[in-house]
C-alpha cells in the first residue's frame, strides 16, 4: 500500500522520458516481479530498456507529465503486442515453403549450387510410388522448379542469390544451380550483376572498393590493414648481422664434427651455429601402440639388446624395458618376437667376439694440422 501512495504522489510531479522509464522498472520490481512469472517480466523489462536507449539517443530531455508518457508507452506497449513479430520489421528467415508466396521488396536466397537446388529425390526401396510411377505423382525436381518461380514473383525490387563458386578444399570452380543458370540466361545482361567474393572477411578487396562489395565490420578492416601494411615486411631466417665463428680460434676438433660436416652441412650449421637443437634423431619412447615390427621397429630392437647384452643385462629387464617403451607388440605376440631377437643379437653377438678377440687394442690417433689438433 505504501509504495502505490508513493507512486501516486511521483505521478504528480514532471520527470524526463528517462526518468519516467526508470520509475516505471522500480514498479515493476515492486509490484509485479515474482518467480512465477519471470518470463513475462523479463520480456517487459527488456521493453523498457530498449525504450530507455532511444531516448537517451533523442533530444527528448525536458520534463514531461506523466499522463504524457504513460500514453506514449501504452501506444508503444500496443503496437509491438499487435504485431506478429515476423512481419513489418527486421528480417525474416525461413525455408521456401512457409513464405513461398507472400511478396518481399528483397528477397535472398542462398546455397543455390548445382546438385543441391533443385533437391534430389531419395526414396526407399520399398516405396512403390517410385517403384510403378503414375501419372499425376508429385516430382520433387519439378516442385522445387515452381517454388523458384514463386520466389521471383515474391521479390519486389530486388533477388539476391548466392552459392559457392569454389570448392573449398580443391578451389575448383563450381556452378550454380541449374535454375540459376536458365534464368541467366533468359534475363538481359543489364539485369544480371555478378560478384565474386573472397574466401575471407578481412580480404583487402572489401575496402578497397567498398561500393562494389561493401564490408560494415571494423574488426576485419583493421586486419585487412595490417596485412597490407606487414606485407614484404616478413624476417628473414638469417639476419643480415649472422656472423660466422673465427675457425681461427678453434683449437680441437673432433673427427666427428668433421663427418657430420662432410655429411650435411646445412644440418651442421643450423645445430652449431644456430643452437637448434635436432629432434629427428633422438630416441623418443613412441606414444602409439605397436601390432608388428617393420625394417626399422626390429633394427631398433637388435640395436637395444646388442647394447643391453654388452652391459649384462639380465633378460627381465630388457623385456621390461622393450614392453615399456613399445619395442614389441603387447601379449603374447611381444614375447615370442622378444624371445626370437634375443636368440639371433646373441649369435651376433658371440660371432663379433670370436672375430675381435684376436684383434690388437684399441689406439687413439692424434694429429695437428696447422696448429689444430684432430
Amino acid at each position: 500500500m505504501n509504495t502505490l501512495i508513493h507512486a501516486a504522489e511521483e505521478t504528480q510531479t514532471k520527470k524526463t522520458p528517462a526518468e519516467w522509464i526508470t520509475f516505471c522498472e522500480q514498479l515493476v520490481k515492486d509490484l509485479l516481479q515474482d518467480e512465477a512469472d519471470q518470463n513475462n517480466t523479463g520480456s517487459l523489462f527488456l521493453k523498457l530498456a530498449k525504450l530507455k536507449e532511444q531516448v537517451e539517443f533523442s533530444s527528448g530531455l525536458h520534463p514531461v507529465s506523466y499522463t504524457l508518457i504513460k500514453g506514449w508507452l501504452r501506444s508503444h506497449f500496443e503496437n509491438n503486442q499487435s504485431s506478429s513479430g515476423r512481419f513489418g520489421q527486421g528480417i525474416t528467415v525461413s525455408s521456401y515453403v512457409p513464405y513461398r508466396s507472400i511478396p518481399f521488396k528483397f528477397v535472398a536466397v542462398l546455397g543455390m549450387n548445382e546438385g543441391v537446388f533443385p533437391r534430389k529425390a531419395v526414396r526407399p526401396d520399398f516405396d512403390l510410388i517410385y517403384s510403378n510411377p503414375q501419372a499425376g505423382d508429385r516430382i520433387q525436381k519439378e516442385d522445387d522448379t515452381y517454388l523458384f518461380l514463386e520466389t521471383l514473383f515474391a521479390s519486389k525490387d530486388q533477388l539476391y542469390i548466392s552459392y559457392k563458386g569454389q570448392d573449398q578444399k580443391t578451389d575448383s570452380g563450381r556452378l550454380p544451380s541449374s535454375l540459376v543458370q536458365q534464368l541467366k540466361e533468359v534475363l538481359p545482361a543489364g539485369q544480371v550483376q555478378t560478384h565474386e567474393h573472397s574466401l575471407h572477411a578481412f580480404s583487402s578487396s572489401y575496402f578497397i572498393n567498398e561500393k562494389l562489395l561493401p564490408s560494415f565490420s571494423a574488426d576485419t578492416k583493421e586486419i585487412a590493414q595490417n596485412l597490407v601494411t606487414q606485407a614484404g615486411s616478413e624476417p628473414l631466417f638469417i639476419a643480415d648481422d649472422f656472423i660466422q665463428p673465427d675457425l681461427n680460434k678453434v683449437d680441437q676438433i673432433a673427427v666427428q664434427e668433421v663427418i657430420g660436416y662432410y655429411s650435411n652441412c646445412s644440418k651442421y650449421m643450423v645445430q652449431n651455429y644456430l643452437t637448434v637443437s635436432d629432434r629427428l634423431f633422438m630416441n623418443e619412447v613412441e606414444d602409439r601402440e605397436s601390432f608388428g615390427l617393420d625394417g626399422l621397429g626390429s633394427y631398433q630392437l637388435s640395436d637395444f639388446l646388442l647394447e643391453s647384452l654388452s652391459a649384462n643385462h639380465s633378460r627381465e629387464e630388457m623385456l621390461d624395458y622393450a614392453r615399456s617403451a613399445a619395442l614389441i607388440p603387447d601379449k603374447l605376440k611381444g614375447e615370442k618376437v622378444f624371445e626370437k631377437t634375443l636368440h639371433q643379437v646373441k649369435e651376433l653377438k658371440e660371432t663379433i667376439e670370436d672375430l675381435s678377440s684376436d684383434q690388437s687394442a684399441h689406439v687413439d690417433i692424434e694429429l695437428e694440422i696447422e696448429g689444430v689438433e684432430l
